[in-house]
């Protein structure tokens, strides 16, 4: 038997109590309503994130000739993080693998998840996001030594809760390690729909393990950065990165051969130059990077 879930938000407003209802999507709406306020609120729930369109094929690797495109990627600022965002509507069917008999035309979700799960990720999609982004593609090579997880984002959490096996998407968490769900609810107070609220819940990727280093300047180039320690090494990227100094993004270049960071824009040039006397410094590497006087 169905199981029958109902969710309301009862919210006080002054002296009155008004109950909003949950609103799921209609045909045509993820992409004209419902995607925006996805990226909208991943855009508020995750700082140190960039939220792009992402709209680029990509292949399955155990048949590359079929092919789906995403919606959204999630790009950390240290560029060394990344999420694929599907982004689904709970009318869509869910259905099974290519690979199975029991896949059919029909089947919407499963086919495009399994193809992102185990998909083949180039150049070519840095080249894209990197547009995006308006960075070097060389900023984000990182980005390839390791596979995407991939975020399945709903508008109606019962898709979790049925027993009809063929509509339930929890068979995509449990089938690929790499997959996880969300869910962004709309709700409404029926008497005006202006009174409105969105709700997330489900998997946000995790907050990066902070590696701290300590710096100085460096003997042949005075602008430029070296570990104190002959024994450390830099956790960045060769080539260029983004580095937050004083809450501001600004770009240096890393040399990983000479072990040296340099200031490579007009942001990170006046940080150095503002450090005159300074020989001490820190940059801590997480979700993204940034460098501090000490």
């Amino acid at each position: 038997m169905e199981r029958n879930f109902r969710s309301y938000i009862i919210r006080n407003a002054g002296v009155d109590q008004r109950t909003l209802i949950k609103h799921t999507a209609e045909s045509k709406y993820e992409h004209s309503e419902f995607q925006p306020r996805v990226k909208d609120v991943l855009s508020r729930l995750l700082s140190d994130y960039d939220v792009v369109d992402f709209s680029k094929s990509i292949c399955w690797s155990y048949s590359p000739n079929i092919k789906h495109k995403p919606d959204l990627a999630l790009i950390s600022k240290s560029r060394r993080r990344w999420v694929i965002v599907e982004v689904e509507l709970s009318e869509h069917i869910l259905g099974y693998s290519y690979s199975s008999p029991l896949n059919r035309r029909s089947d919407h979700i499963y086919p495009q998840v399994e193809t992102f799960a185990q998909g083949i990720y180039e150049e070519g999609h840095l080249v894209y996001l990197a547009k995006k982004l308006k960075v070097s593609k060389k900023s984000l090579n990182h980005l390839l030594l390791f596979p995407p997880e991939i975020l399945v984002i709903g508008d109606d959490e019962d898709v979790i809760r049925t027993d009809n096996e063929v509509l339930n998407w929890k068979r995509l968490e449990e089938d690929f390690d790499n997959v996880h769900l969300a869910f962004v609810e709309n709700y409404k107070w029926e008497n005006n729909n202006t009174d409105s609220c969105s709700t997330y819940r489900g998997w946000l990727p995790p907050t990066e393990t902070i590696e701290r280093v300590r710096l100085t300047r460096h003997e042949a180039w005075p602008h430029g950065l070296n570990c104190i320690s002959p024994d450390e090494n830099l956790p960045l990227l060769d080539g260029e990165n983004t580095v937050y100094v004083g809450g501001i993004e600004s770009c240096w270049m890393f040399k990983e051969e000479y072990g040296v960071l340099m200031p490579q824009d007009s942001i990170a040039q006046e940080f150095m130059d503002n450090c005159v006397g300074i020989g001490l410094f820190e940059i801590i590497v997480g979700d993204r990077i940034e460098l501090e006087e000490i």
